[in-house]
């Protein structure tokens, strides 16, 4: 007698690419900071980096950009604390660079990033994809893009 047991009607199918969804590949990409996330060892008994030696910010971005990879998004851990000074230096300057790039000092709550847009250089790295390099959106670029606009107007303004 099996221990298990499954009953492939009882699930919702969906499209393949639902499940498998391409990596982004390197390359320049508009992004907009979507959300965020901190996780703090207050016990130090289950550090939350892998090798349980510090604590890390998360960011995630969504692909604004229009293309193939528009609506993906990718996330970028910033080792804030850690054991090794290395890894906390490291984060300090990416989030330096970011704060410079979408025009802010600093934060004091990690939700004044949401929103913000930036285009960012990924890098493909084995099975993750990192993020190369931060640049601000260029001056002469809209913040919101003719096809954002339209999609959240209600109706014509003529």
């Amino acid at each position: 007698m099996s221990d298990f047991s499954f009953t492939a009607t009882e699930v919702e199918e969906k499209q393949q690419g639902d499940f498998y969804e391409e990596k982004i590949p390197d390359g320049e990409y508009r992004v907009q900071i979507t959300e965020t996330d901190y996780s703090i060892n207050a016990t130090k008994k289950a550090d939350p980096t892998k090798d349980g030696a510090g604590d890390w910010l998360m960011i995630q971005y969504e692909v604004v950009s229009n293309g193939k990879q528009r609506g993906q998004t990718l996330r970028q851990y910033y080792n804030v604390v850690h054991t090794n000074t290395t890894a906390v230096e490291l984060a300090q300057r990416d989030l330096s660079r970011l704060c410079k790039v979408i025009n802010i000092k600093g934060f004091k709550d990690r939700d004044q990033l949401l929103g913000k847009k930036l285009i960012i250089k990924t890098k493909v790295n084995g099975d993750f994809v990192n993020i190369d390099r931060y640049s601000a959106v260029p001056h002469d670029e809209p913040l919101v893009t003719a096809e954002e606009l339209a999609t959240d107007m209600e109706e014509p303004p003529f």
